[in-house]
């Protein structure tokens, strides 16, 4: 999985629709994020320590897709967007 797939997985898991999660980052316009998450652009430095602080997220799962150190929580509503249904199995 790449960045920014794990990037829209972890604010959908928080619960920020694209637009809102753009103007908590203060980006220009919501298609930098889309940008980012479609891998179009890589996120620039000063916005991954936001996305960290605003999604609980470390670099090691954002890079890396290591799950080990999110917050629980978040990890549970990720597994359950990527089921097809939405639903836990």
């Amino acid at each position: 999985m790449e960045v920014g797939k794990r990037l829209r997985d972890a604010r959908m898991a928080a619960g920020y629709s694209q637009t809102d999660f753009a103007k908590r980052l203060g980006l220009p316009a919501a298609g930098n994020l889309s940008n980012w998450e479609n891998g179009i652009a890589m996120v620039p430095p000063l916005y991954a320590l936001k996305i960290f602080q605003l999604l609980r997220v470390d670099s090691n799962y954002l890079y890396l897709g290591d799950t080990e150190g999110l917050p629980r929580g978040l990890y549970e509503k990720m597994t359950r967007l990527k089921r097809p249904n939405g639903n836990a199995a």
